[in-house]
């Protein structure tokens, strides 16, 4: 169809690729040939498979699928004759990522080598002139951006993004920041994260100084009063290509789109049932209100009066939520560790390893939420039952446990923090409990 929706090509074709430089790659039966805007066929194949053409006049193709790969032009000829394993697209700026056996090397419109494979990887030239590539067996710093000379533009660690856009790469190795087309760095200072830039609207959803925004290729970053951006799976929804907005979750519960200048464009209804994400706070972590309320010490009250039962305190990285009066097995992980008396859960966190790959700042964001909520309570219960003994008792030994206790008519009353990192995911809970 054309920009107005008309058919300019009747359905014919079992698959049909975009247009690009005047022509597309058809399939009829198991061959492809080379249209026209008017859908006739301008290169009668057979190829199998048939890539787009570029800015060059060129176009990678195979005529079997166990063939070598070469480059036609669009007369049809072969301009480069098939000698690959595998052929990307030219650049503008005439060169192209071959791959014979497992090195890749870069050749110019005649088929002469630029760079002679000894690469891991080369992408397609961007619109930036520039081609990621991997070097060989150099896992820590072998990472780059080639010129169309082979000439390696910018370098870096497994951090750098194999996508630039708008003349700029994201650079994670040492604490995220971006770097330009020669390998400079581009904004003063560092993200906590950003995504890749959107070719089409020239800007991306960044962290900075623990502040969401938006990060504009021209203007800089612009910090949005908004709590976090929409993730769909974990994932930044950001400005998807074409779109030239991004979604955020308002405090309010609302989702509000911004463009590139940090300015609302549109404001979906009231009441979101979106989650917080990657910005939860009390009232996402506590599974008690009342804690949260001021009401750790009728709280606590309760628990001093309570019958006393058998517990173990449960992990969520270790065995997940469950009852905490399930005692474990004999030789399982209760034994001498089982106490008796009573529990409240009164806040946890866990957030996965995929999670938490994606967004390390979420560590130190966590840790200070519960450290923050831990001193609050602690001070409640200063103010009622005395200044308490410091980490004299572990409901369950973590990767880190801070503790508060009071005695209490006999009984121990316990205020912890239990901290937990194991298989990739980490957990925070904060408890009260009454030990007898």
């Amino acid at each position: 169809m054309n920009a107005r929706g008309d058919v300019v090509v009747e359905p014919r074709y079992r698959e049909a690729s975009a247009f690009s430089h005047g022509l597309a790659a058809v399939r009829a039966g198991r061959r492809f040939h080379y249209v026209d805007t008017a859908g006739d066929i301008a290169i009668a194949g057979p190829f199998k498979p048939a890539g787009p053409f570029s800015a060059v006049g060129l176009a990678a193709v195979r005529t079997g699928a166990d063939r070598p790969a070469g480059y036609i032009d669009r007369e049809g000829r072969m301009a480069v004759e098939p000698r690959f394993d595998e052929a990307l697209a030219f650049g503008a700026q005439g060169a192209a990522p071959v791959r014979v056996g497992d090195r890749w090397g870069l050749v110019d419109t005649v088929g002469g080598w630029i760079v002679e494979p000894r690469y891991a990887r080369i992408d397609e030239f961007g619109e930036d002139g520039r081609a990621y590539r991997v070097d060989a067996g150099r896992p820590s710093d072998g990472y780059g951006y080639l010129d169309a000379a082979g000439r390696t533009a910018v370098r870096g660690g497994p951090g750098l993004s194999p996508v630039m856009a708008c003349g700029l790469v994201r650079d994670d190795d040492a604490g995220l920041r971006f770097l330009d087309r020669a390998g400079r760095p581009a904004f003063d200072g560092r993200f906590e994260w950003a995504d890749d830039f959107d070719p089409l609207s020239g800007a991306c959803v960044a962290r900075r100084g623990g502040r969401w925004g938006v990060l504009d290729a021209v203007g800089g970053f612009r910090a949005v009063p908004f709590r976090e951006p929409v993730t769909v799976s974990g994932d930044v929804v950001g400005f998807g290509p074409g779109q030239g907005v991004a979604p955020f979750l308002d405090r309010d519960g609302t989702v509000v789109f911004v463009n590139r200048a940090a300015e609302v464009v549109a404001r979906l209804g009231a009441g979101s049932i979106l989650p917080a994400v990657l910005s939860r706070g009390p009232a996402e972590h506590f599974l008690v209100p009342e804690a949260r309320d001021g009401g750790v010490v009728g709280l606590a009250t309760g628990l001093l009066a309570a019958e006393p039962v058998g517990f173990f305190p449960y992990s969520l990285v270790f065995g997940g939520r469950r009852s905490v009066t399930a005692v474990p097995g004999a030789g399982g992980e209760g034994g001498t560790r089982l106490h008796t008396g009573s529990l409240l859960v009164l806040a946890e966190s866990h957030v996965s390893e995929e999670l938490w790959g994606a967004y390390g700042f979420l560590a130190d964001q966590e840790g200070e939420a519960f450290a923050a909520y831990f001193t609050d309570l602690a001070g409640q219960l200063a103010g009622h039952f005395g200044e308490p003994e410091h980490d004299t008792v572990r409901l369950r030994i973590g990767d880190g446990n801070t503790a508060r206790v009071w005695h209490v008519n006999g009984r121990r009353l316990v205020l912890e923090v239990y901290s937990q990192c194991g298989d990739g995911d980490f957990e925070h809970q904060l408890r009260l409990a009454a030990l007898a």
